[in-house]
């Protein structure tokens, strides 16, 4: 009996990817993409379990410059 394969999730093949491949697609998609904005974006993802989502939510660079704001403003 042959087993079946099924098709991963666009958002389970980005949990399985390492950051540094997460870090490549947000830069094709010209968002933000340092490691730590890559971590952010894998999670949003899991939160959301939605890809398009996530990225609509991140909108772009702006979005995840704000979020870098306000980090610096809570740890401060």
């Amino acid at each position: 009996m042959a087993m079946q394969v099924q098709p991963v999730s666009p958002e389970r093949l980005v949990a399985r990817m390492a950051l540094a491949e997460v870090q490549e697609f947000l830069a094709e998609l010209e968002l933000a993409s340092t490691s730590r904005d890559a971590a952010r974006f894998k999670n949003l993802v899991f939160q959301l379990g939605s890809l398009e989502l996530a990225i609509e939510m991140a909108g772009g660079p702006a979005f995840l410059e704000a979020r870098r704001d306000s980090d610096v403003r809570i740890a401060a």
